[in-house]
C-alpha cells in the first residue's frame, strides 16, 4: 500500500503527472499483476524449487526497486522501476499461501490462511498510516520507508526459521 500512496503524492508532486497519465500508470500495474498471477509466478516456481528463496529475493529486489525509484529522474525510468516492482512484489502473497497450506494440517488451514489475511489487512492499514506520517516529513522519503519496511521483510523472510512440514497450528 506504500507504493500506491508514494505514486499519488509523488506524480503529483514531483513529477506533475496529469491524472489521465496517472490513470494509464495504474492501469499498467495492472496488467502487470494478471500477467504475473497468469504466467509469471509459474514460471518463477519452475525455476526456483524453494518457497523460501522465492519470497527472500522478492523482498530483497522489491526493496532495492522501491529505494531507487525516488532517484528516478525520468518518467521513463519511473515506470520501468514501478513495473518491475510490482512484478517482483507481487510473487510474494501466492507463495506465502502455498507455505502455509504446505506446513499446516489440513483442517487447520482455513485458520491459519484466515490468520495470515488478517495480517496482511493490517499491514494494509499500517501501510498508508505510516507513510502519510513520514510523507509530511518529506514525500521523497515514502519510498525510503517502503524500502526499509521491505528490507525487513526480507530480513525476517531469510533468517526467521519455520517448523516442519505439517505443524499442528
Amino acid at each position: 500500500q506504500d507504493i500506491v500512496i508514494g505514486i499519488q503524492a509523488y506524480t503529483f508532486d514531483e513529477l506533475n503527472l496529469s491524472s489521465k497519465t496517472i490513470g494509464i500508470l495504474f492501469s499498467s500495474t495492472g496488467v502487470v499483476l494478471i500477467f504475473m498471477r497468469l504466467l509469471g509466478l509459474r514460471a518463477v516456481i519452475d525455476r526456483v524449487k524453494s518457497d523460501r528463496a522465492i519470497i527472500s529475493m522478492a523482498f530483497l529486489v522489491s526493496a532495492i526497486t522501491m529505494f531507487l525509484i525516488q532517484f528516478s529522474n525520468s518518467f521513463v525510468v519511473f515506470v520501468g522501476l514501478i513495473l518491475f516492482y510490482v512484478a517482483i512484489y507481487s510473487l510474494i502473497s501466492p507463495v506465502v499461501t502455498n507455505i502455509i497450506s504446505n506446513r499446516v494440517n489440513e483442517e487447520d488451514q482455513g485458520v491459519a490462511l484466515g490468520i495470515n489475511q488478517s495480517y496482511a489487512s493490517l499491514g494494509q492499514v499500517l501501510g498508508p498510516v505510516s507513510a502519510g506520517i513520514v510523507a509530511n516529513l518529506s514525500i521523497g522519503l515514502i519510498f525510503s520507508w517502503g524500502s526499509f519496511l521491505l528490507f525487513v521483510g526480507f530480513l525476517l523472510s531469510y533468517f526467521v526459521k519455520t517448523k516442519s512440514k505439517k505443524a499442528n497450528f
